[in-house]
């Protein structure tokens, strides 16, 4: 691999310890992601409107199964990070409706020096999940290494805040082993439902930082949020449950 990337475990450390090295991303370097989604949001009302819902037609069980296929080349490489070019490809199925579609974007990610994305707006749950990692190259991690962080998320149900807590749980070659759990909370009025908030944000799941490289490889979360309340002791609102698995690897020179 063109970048140089190596990773060396920590002289007289025990396999539990490992220190991060990793070389800065070069012009040319190529990277590839693939993500997994489901997405299911159920409405929740009395039974009776949602059967009066349901005889009109209304969808009141949403289901989505997307894949997200991206290929990125780093265009510019410098001191304080670099840019990514990327061909997003969305191929999306609407379970209840039986309907298909494709879409394809490009764009420029701009990442830090770490390979984190640089952004000021909020973040997907499972992006916002490993943002702002403490590994860095030359740092050390260890088995039972613990950080919190608290990110601005976006969700289907509106924006909010997250805090998320993280603990290094195993150490497998260059492999990091982190367990994530994130609670938060919805506060966007972006679907007009102010009487529903704040929502509820769940996230549990972990991902495997990969320290030759420098990103996160893979991560698996289960993500539950809500729009609930419970006037007069009957549930009102919207529940969401999503699976999402993301894979993250980096191919090297294409030059």
């Amino acid at each position: 691999m063109t970048c140089g990337a190596s990773v060396l475990l920590a002289r007289g450390a025990t396999p539990d310890t490992i220190t991060i090295r990793f070389a800065p991303l070069q012009v040319g370097d190529s990277i590839e992601e693939r993500l997994d989604d489901v997405d299911r949001i159920d409405w929740r009302l009395p039974p009776e409107k949602l059967q009066r819902f349901a005889a009109a037609g209304v969808i009141i069980n949403e289901e989505r199964r997307s894949t997200v296929s991206a290929s990125g080349r780093v265009v510019h490489a410098g001191a304080n990070g670099s840019t990514v070019r990327v061909n997003v490809h969305v191929d999306e199925l609407d379970v209840p409706r039986k309907t298909k579609s494709r879409a394809t974007t490009v764009a420029d990610i701009k990442l830090s020096p770490s390979n984190e994305p640089i952004t000021s707006g909020p973040l997907a749950l499972e992006d916002a999940a490993t943002f702002e990692l403490p590994l860095r190259s030359g740092s050390l991690a260890h088995v039972g290494q613990r950080w919190q962080t608290h990110v601005l998320v976006s969700t289907e149900l509106g924006s909010g805040e997250t805090t998320f807590d993280h603990e290094v749980f195993t150490i497998d070659g260059s492999r990091i082993g982190i367990r994530i759990h994130g609670r938060g909370k919805i506060t966007g009025a972006q679907y007009h439902l102010p009487k529903l908030l704040p929502g509820t944000i769940d996230l549990d799941g972990a991902a495997w930082y990969d320290a030759t490289t420098g990103f996160v490889a893979q991560g698996s979360y289960a993500i539950h949020n809500t729009l609930l309340k419970s006037p007069h002791g009957q549930e009102m609102g919207f529940d969401e449950r999503r699976s999402v698995d993301v894979t993250t690897w980096l191919v090297g020179s294409a030059l």
